[in-house]
């Protein structure tokens, strides 16, 4: 990001991106456009808050091209669905994808993992490509945690059906989030005077519902604990106060790929986008992200799944959108 002049940057003999805050050796994204440079001109400072401010005012930082970094691989597949492909070095190398979602878009739709008609939570076990391509949806990432027998064992709800409650001990799976049938977003978590095992709160119709793991923003706040190591496969799901879902990937386990990212580094990196909340989803080997090709539409596994292979889940959302008149024609 600069202000004027080739080349210019924030701070002199700066050219690396860092986050704002860094838990640790930062990973290279980009700055916020407010920063207090060691030895410079305070008047500098203030015109830098002076812009800042002004773009602020503006609504210029929600917009997710102003978080693009150089490298950066950006396409628009579908219509209201950007994906942003990013690969760094520093502190360590890690493959990420961003899937931003225009919620404003009106042909975008959800769908959770459904069950077999069963007992509650009996779920047939299936890769996520398999079910995106089942419902010949167009994008789809692995969604909550499932037992060894592919039953899920946390909140899961597939449009406006109740799969499975939440899981009645565990209380890292006690966050989840609400698409409603209009998507609006909610993230939710499990009352402490929950008899039924679908009480929410915030109360909501469960629509399109599935619980995660750790909440990794609040209301803009930090609120990611220590966890999910530097090596981890990360899937986590964003929200931004301009109405964009954000699907979040990043792959691990796989140094000459990618090694992995801590829940606080995904924190930062969905912030980077303008993600206000954000929870951790089920990573690991099920970290999986499905999009179909625009030309024959038939749906092909993005990232490096650590497995080596894909993954079996109990549970993934699906994307269902539109053409985009933004790709070029094949022929």
């Amino acid at each position: 990001m600069t202000f004027g002049g080739k080349n210019a940057s924030l701070c002199h003999g700066e050219g690396h991106h860092a986050f704002a805050k860094p838990l640790s050796p930062a990973l290279p994204l980009n700055p916020s456009p407010i920063q207090k440079c060691a030895g410079q001109p305070r008047i500098a400072l203030f015109r830098l808050w002076g812009i800042g401010l002004f773009l602020i005012a503006a609504g210029w930082y929600l917009r997710p091209e102003a978080r693009l970094s150089p490298g950066d691989i950006v396409t628009e597949p579908f219509d209201g669905v950007r994906h942003v492909h990013r690969v760094v070095d520093v502190p360590r190398r890690i493959d990420m994808h961003f899937v931003i979602l225009d919620l404003h878009n009106p042909q975008l739709r959800f769908q959770v993992t459904g069950d077999q008609g069963g007992e509650p939570g009996s779920i047939h076990r299936e890769t996520t490509r398999h079910f995106v391509g089942s419902l010949r949806a167009q994008i789809g990432i692995n969604g909550g945690f499932f037992d060894y027998y592919g039953n899920s064992i946390a909140l899961s709800a597939s449009n406006g059906r109740r799969i499975s409650p939440w899981h009645p001990t565990e209380k890292n799976h006690n966050n989840g989030v609400n698409i409603s049938r209009e998507n609006q977003v909610t993230f939710i978590s499990r009352p402490e005077n929950d008899l039924t095992g679908f009480a929410t709160e915030p109360p909501v119709e469960l629509y399109n519902a599935f619980a995660g793991n750790v909440r990794l923003l609040t209301a803009g706040k930090m609120t990611a604990r220590h966890g999910g190591d530097t090596t981890y496969p990360q899937t986590a799901l964003g929200w931004t106060a301009d109405n964009h879902l954000i699907l979040f990937v990043a792959d691990g386990r796989q140094p000459e790929i990618s090694h992995g990212m801590t829940y606080e580094e995904v924190a930062y990196a969905l912030q980077e986008f303008g993600a206000v909340d954000a929870i951790a989803l089920d990573g690991g080997g099920s970290a999986t992200l499905v999009m179909a090709d625009t030309f024959s539409g038939a749906p092909r596994v993005v990232n490096h799944p650590s497995d080596g292979r894909e993954r079996p889940v109990g549970n993934s959302l699906a994307v269902f959108a539109a053409p985009s008149a933004r790709e070029p024609d094949p022929k």
